[in-house]
């Protein structure tokens, strides 16, 4: 059974920058899974008035796996909006107007009520998933498989965390990749929207890891231009996610 640690802290002890925050989440354990890719890989799957970003004119794509507790509205902060449940996202960098932020290609849950929410929500795209999760300590196994009758992916990776946690320093890669307060997405006209997000820096800690499945990059033709991927791991932190806003 995977041993999670909670998070501590008063929900109410900082100021939020993000003014017009309405949801509250708690993310845990999370992995990131990183491969640089072809910016031209990327582009039919980004509206064209999104900049694809890149880290020394290198694009990136990434997979996050994560486990997601505590939903709480702006609103009811002692209501739960949902149980905890997995996540799996499949995302790159974008940026608006010189704003940077995620963009996603695709986001699988284990759970029905927060996939229908953040579909209406945020207009984001998430797909119904099985998605397990084991390990013990610094060892962990992610199982996912979306369900029909969405384009079939799955995914399965074994990795190891080591112990020491570090805060990326700014102009790395790790920071880069990470430090994202922003998302992206848009409607069937093509029109832009964001949703600014408010969390602590990551404290990030280095993975090693053997990924056993990985159907995505074929399910959305996108070849990575170095197979072996980067590996980090976060214990997990409290986010406030703004309300999403036509841009």
């Amino acid at each position: 059974m995977l041993v999670l640690q909670k998070i501590g802290g008063n929900h109410d002890d900082f100021s939020s920058p993000v003014k017009n925050w309405i949801l509250r989440q708690l993310w845990e354990n999370l992995l990131f899974v990183h491969w640089p890719v072809s910016a031209e890989s990327l582009r039919p799957w980004i509206p064209a008035n999104l900049e694809i970003d890149r880290f020394e004119r290198q694009a990136w794509v990434g997979i996050v796996l994560f486990r997601m507790k505590s939903v709480h509205s702006r609103w009811f902060p002692f209501l739960s909006l949902s149980r905890e449940f997995l996540e799996i996202n499949l995302r790159t960098y974008v940026r608006y107007n010189g704003k940077p932020g995620v963009f996603f290609l695709s986001l699988d849950a284990n759970n029905w009520l927060s996939l229908k929410t953040a579909r209406i929500w945020y207009r984001l795209p998430y797909y119904r998933a099985q998605i397990e999760a084991e390990g013990y300590e610094d060892h962990i196994i992610y199982r996912g498989m979306r369900k029909l009758p969405a384009p079939p992916v799955e995914f399965q990776v074994n990795f190891n965390v080591f112990p020491e946690i570090f805060y990326a320093e700014e102009k790395a890669l790790e920071h880069w990749l990470t430090e994202r307060y922003s998302l992206f997405t848009f409607d069937r006209k093509n029109r832009i929207y964001c949703a600014d997000i408010e969390h602590a820096p990551w404290p990030l800690q280095k993975a090693e890891g053997t990924i056993l499945t990985n159907t995505f990059h074929q399910a959305y033709q996108i070849k990575p231009l170095d197979e072996r991927p980067l590996f980090h791991y976060a214990e997990g932190l409290e986010a406030r996610i703004g309300r999403l806003t036509k841009l």
